[in-house]
């Protein structure tokens, strides 16, 4: 047996795509939750050589914030979206990340990203009940994304939506990563102990040829601009560069 396949969450999370009972989406998820516990419990007994991430400091992303969140609230109520709107990146987080997930949102966007954060983007949705209406939204903003980032802390605790939009995407179209980040800033900036985000590749920042861009990384030599990854369908290349060493 191997690390769980995008066939596999396929079929995991085949009754929440298309369940429309809110009590029926409510068992489904704590089954799916169950399952995936397994799974990533299973995949990090058998692979420790991705645990370490690079990480993304929670105190530079509260600083954009500080620097650039007003204006760009602002410049938000004189734009408009609509259910059929596209977005590069639909990023999935809990909502007790909410500072660090405006930091994300505002580096991502600085760099010419369209992001979808859903109290930024759909402030009337009221995440904390299971609902068919609130589903059913979500599920257009996931099909109407590129790609999807799971934003994640140290002390990460799943939200209740969270388990699904990743299984969702994953077993759609596969273009699921993850960007951890830190309460302080590392030396070396390092993530342990969370064996399960094996299953997926992570976003770094790092300098390569004097140019500093953001990768999407498989493995330390395996590795790809998060611009062709999001834009361009390119998977992670093989490379003589240890990203983890930069």
């Amino acid at each position: 047996m191997g690390i769980p396949s995008g066939n596999t969450y396929s079929r995991v999370y085949s009754d929440l795509s298309l369940c429309s009972d809110t009590s029926y989406m409510e068992y489904t998820y704590h089954r799916v939750l169950m399952e995936l516990i397994q799974m990533w419990t299973f995949a990090g007994t058998i692979t420790k050589s991705k645990n370490i991430m690079a990480l993304y400091d929670s105190q530079y992303l509260k600083q954009l914030v500080r620097e650039k969140g007003q204006s760009r609230r602002i410049k938000l109520l004189s734009e408009s979206t609509t259910i059929n709107s596209t977005f590069d990146i639909f990023i999935a987080h809990s909502f007790l990340d909410k500072e660090e997930v405006e930091g994300l949102y505002i580096e991502l966007t600085d760099q010419g990203y369209s992001v979808y954060v859903d109290w930024i983007i759909d402030p009337h949705l009221d995440r904390h009940n299971v609902t068919k209406e609130t589903a059913a939204w979500i599920r257009a903003r996931l099909r109407a994304s590129r790609s999807l980032i799971l934003a994640i802390s140290e002390n990460e605790q799943m939200s209740k939506w969270t388990p699904w939009e990743l299984g969702y995407v994953d077993g759609h179209t596969t273009k699921c990563s993850i960007l951890p980040v830190s309460a302080q800033a590392h030396g070396h900036r390092s993530f342990k102990g969370k064996e399960y985000l094996s299953l997926y590749p992570y976003i770094k920042k790092a300098r390569i040829d004097l140019r500093e861009d953001l990768y999407l990384v498989d493995s330390p030599n395996r590795f790809v601009l998060l611009d062709e990854w999001v834009k361009k369908n390119a998977g992670p290349r093989l490379s003589s560069v240890n990203i983890d060493s930069l």
